[in-house]
């Protein structure tokens, strides 16, 4: 299976860079591959990290996605599959449907987006992925107030719980996807 991780490729603190190569790892251990958005550095490039070192040899696949704008540094993942898209819709587009796990860890504004288009595209076509928002130390807080704000108001539908999974520690992460796996099966 391939696991799109949305996250940061901002130089920001060192508490996001060790969380992020957690869950890399995580997912990494249970063999997935890694669909991500073709940065080297920050968190974005802690991910490509922990699947290029291949500690385990279990040969994982990184596909990485970048529009032209950054296409600069793809010169530096040697160990992945680059793709150069045209914009940031059809970016995200590809790495949604590359992936069947879509985890969205603390970003900006890209990943803001990449968990709102994960968000309508499985509302809209109720297609068989998972979306995980890892929401460390209440990140996402605002964002999940503005969904139950939503809710309230009749903005959203209630069933849109259904396909977000909020998870706030690597537990609740672990039984998120082992519940994805078995009913994968």
């Amino acid at each position: 299976m391939k696991v799109f991780i949305g996250c940061s490729a901002e130089h920001i603190s060192e508490k996001y860079i060790n969380f992020t190569e957690k869950v890399a790892d995580f997912f990494y251990k249970r063999h997935y591959d890694l669909v991500y958005g073709a940065a080297s550095f920050s968190m974005m490039g802690k991910c490509y990290d922990v699947f290029k070192q291949d500690k385990l040899n279990l040969k994982p696949h990184i596909y990485a996605y970048t529009v032209e704008k950054y296409e600069d540094d793809i010169k530096n993942l040697t160990s992945a599959e680059c793709y150069l898209e045209q914009n940031c819709f059809l970016r995200t587009q590809k790495m949604f449907d590359a992936s069947d796990v879509i985890c969205i860890l603390p970003g900006g504004v890209g990943s803001l987006a990449e968990l709102t288009i994960s968000l309508e595209e499985l509302r809209t076509y109720e297609n068989q992925k998972k979306l995980i928002l890892f929401n460390i130390d209440g990140y996402y807080d605002d964002i999940i107030n503005w969904y139950n704000l939503g809710i309230k108001n009749g903005f959203i539908k209630e069933s849109i719980r259904k396909y977000l999974n909020i998870v706030t520690n690597m537990d609740e992460l672990l039984n998120v996807v082992i519940d994805f796996e078995k009913n994968r099966r």
